[in-house]
């Protein structure tokens, strides 16, 4: 892989990666519930259609996030990263990963979600579930909420203090590719 060099403040490379090894600091944020995610991948599936389903492709201030129903409940898979071409997502580790045994794993296709409860047709809210945020390499107390005006809302909380996100849904992958705007 060539060397980039960063772009703007919150892109950088790390010295904790392989060598020539990108990775997104976006902690300047403060917001330990943005999310990274990406642009094409797997077709949705199910009801992703269906505005009354959290399921679908979400776009993120980051990234863009694949959600759908998983053994283990809702899966929020980052397809892939909002960076400029030239970067080899693929190279991108969660180097910030509390756990040092799970620093080596790509963030793409990395699953955000955990424990919150199986997609149920109609239901707009899933409560008490956790939401994992690569930048701060920990998971965070979560919400999602199917708001009306189709946006899905992330709420990840340390504490009693809580901050909100809106994600916006994007159309579903065709044969011809996967669109990264509304």
């Amino acid at each position: 892989m060539a060397s980039h060099q960063p772009w703007n403040d919150n892109f950088s490379y790390s010295r904790y990666s392989e060598p020539n090894t990108a990775h997104i600091d976006v902690s300047s944020t403060d917001n330990p519930i943005s999310a990274y995610s990406g642009l094409c991948g797997q077709p949705d599936q199910g009801n992703a259609n269906n505005s009354l389903s959290i399921e679908g492709r979400w776009l993120t201030h980051q990234s863009i996030v694949r959600v759908e129903g998983c053994e283990a409940g809702i899966c929020g898979f980052v397809e892939s990263l909002r960076l400029p071409e030239e970067v080899d997502q693929a190279t991108l580790l969660d180097i910030k990963n509390k756990d040092r045994s799970l620093r080596d794993r790509p963030i793409i296709g990395l699953n955000l979600f955990s424990r919150f409860d199986s997609i149920t047709p109609g239901k707009t809210e899933y409560l008490k579930g956790r939401v994992y945020h690569p930048d701060h390499g920990r998971s965070y107390k979560a919400n999602l909420r199917l708001l009306e005006s189709g946006k899905l809302e992330i709420e990840g909380c340390v504490f009693a203090f809580c901050q909100q996100e809106a994600w916006v849904r994007l159309p579903p992958c065709t044969p011809e590719g996967c669109p990264s705007t509304p």
